[in-house]
């Protein structure tokens, strides 16, 4: 449940499932091509998700016997930056869409702090419920909750839906193997809730509401006529739509850019995007334009914009970057690492957000695992690791 490669193979399946579900009259039919390419991804990762299990034997650990942190040096190096962002621009994006209906997300404040502040979010949020399950100290799960404040200010569905997921897998792997119906109902449950939520923030984003979201959708009766509410319309959009896409950008040949340079292709997507897009401005570079099956929908999964650059050889190099980078990453980080169990629940969040664009690249999966990378490094050190934590056991 918390190997990133089983998680692969049940979310292209739970996508593949809802596009048959007929809701939608933008979608092209699912044609032998894109499901036999899902169908050899899915054998491959079966394989190396039995290799990845074995091999680092990925389960929660106790942070009980080992230094608490201090939690005011964590919040002070999520807030400081917060605070010079709001300072830089006062005109939070939440206020924007809560007042004015429009959303300043992607314009606010200052451009390299408003990831800094977000992918610190996710990672300490992550780490500090590990310590919740692990202490079984409220304070902890106060901070985890803490978290959820910057990228609620800034109108960050993104990251919150991180957050969520990555506490959902540290969960499951707290459960382990004792993970009884009661819990599978009770994650059920909680996912069901978020998605609704993630449907009524959807409704307040955008002027219109709901018969916006239904119309550029294009839901069909068989989904107007169902009991299923209309603000479970997003999520269905949001998963199966990338695979839309992508079926759509097989399907159309002439959307195919194989006169853009190979090492375009590269930059684009796979060097990571904080670093990507700069280059790309600086030198002018033309990215792929990918078919898309209705202007608001912008992502194809993991394969879509790769296929549009390079054929089938496209998604044949993203899926086999996929296993470098979670077996690299799993090489690099120790357990002795505070936070290797969080490294293992953004594997699996970037693993089933796949499904929806190329997270392998993106900022908020790919700093945070930066960061834990990182900090295993210069928590060697005796002054930063008296700075994050305490001197003594059970403080």
């Amino acid at each position: 449940m918390y190997n990133p490669f089983y998680i692969y193979i049940m979310s292209f399946s739970l996508a593949l499932i809802l596009c048959m579900f007929n809701w939608s009259i933008l979608y092209p039919v699912i044609k032998s091509d894109v499901i036999i390419f899902l169908f050899i991804t899915f054998i491959v990762s079966l394989f190396l998700g039995v290799l990845y299990s074995k091999t680092f034997e990925p389960k929660f650990i106790n942070l009980s016997n080992q230094r608490r942190p201090r939690i005011s040096m964590y919040l002070l190096s999520v807030l400081a930056p917060f605070s010079i962002l709001i300072a830089t621009d006062r005109d939070l994006p939440l206020y924007m869409v809560l007042v004015h209906g429009t959303s300043n997300h992607n314009e606010y404040g200052i451009s390299l702090l408003m990831p800094l502040v977000l992918t610190l979010c996710t990672l300490f949020a992550a780490y500090f419920f590990q310590l919740f399950l692990s202490f079984k100290d409220k304070k902890y799960l106060l901070m985890y909750f803490t978290l959820y404040i910057p990228p609620l200010l800034l109108f960050s569905r993104g990251t919150l839906t991180i957050i969520f997921m990555v506490t959902i897998f540290i969960l499951l792997m707290f459960f382990g193997r004792k993970i009884k119906i009661k819990h599978l109902l009770a994650t059920g449950t909680l996912i069901l809730l978020a998605m609704y939520l993630f449907g009524s923030s959807g409704d307040t984003r955008i002027s219109g509401g709901e018969t916006t979201i239904l119309g550029m959708g294009g839901a069909t009766d068989n989904f107007l006529q169902s009991s299923v509410p209309d603000e479970y319309f997003w999520s269905y959009i949001y998963i199966s739509s990338p695979l839309a896409n992508f079926q759509l950008n097989v399907d159309s040949q002439d959307y195919l850019n194989n006169n853009i340079p190979f090492h375009t292709f590269i930059l684009a997507e796979i060097v990571p995007g904080f670093i990507s897009k700069y280059i790309l401005e600086i030198y002018d570079m033309t990215e792929a334009q990918p078919a898309l099956i209705a202007p608001p929908f912008t992502v194809g999964t993991m394969y879509s914009k790769a296929f549009s650059y390079s054929n089938w050889l496209g998604p044949t190099i993203i899926f086999s970057y996929f296993i470098i980078l979670i077996f690299s990453f799993m090489k690099v980080v120790s357990k002795k690492n505070p936070f290797f169990v969080s490294g293992i629940a953004i594997l699996c969040a970037m693993s089933f957000l796949n499904t929806f664009s190329n997270m392998l690249m993106h900022s908020s999966i790919i700093l945070p695992m930066f960061y834990i990378i990182l900090f295993g490094f210069l928590i060697r050190i005796p002054f930063i690791r008296n700075f994050y934590y305490h001197k003594e056991l059970g403080i």
